[in-house]
């Protein structure tokens, strides 16, 4: 985590790892899924302004480009369709 991310951290903290994740239900409608991933994504930049903990949230989606959407599915949970076709929109997926 990054100095100053949370109050009382004045110093840079290793951590293995942060997963954060956006569940719906699969009959969420495709068209609200995939508007609430597009403001994600296009506004990841400006997210870790307001809030140091996103910063650098567009290295998450870097490996949507080599491993497509595995890289996403944790724990085999597959994305939604409205999800997908955000990051396919953003240019992330093929």
């Amino acid at each position: 985590m990054r100095k100053g991310a949370i109050r009382g951290l004045d110093a840079d903290l290793p951590q293995v790892a942060v997963v954060n994740v956006l569940v719906s239900h699969r009959r969420v409608p495709e068209a609200t899924v995939c508007a609430a991933v597009a403001a994600i994504v296009a506004s990841c930049d400006e997210l870790g302004r307001i809030n140091p903990l996103f910063l650098g949230m567009s290295d998450l989606f870097r490996p949507l480009r080599s491993q497509g959407r595995a890289a996403l599915e944790f724990g085999g949970v597959p994305l939604h369709p409205g999800a997908l076709r955000a990051y396919r929109e953003a240019g992330l997926l093929t």
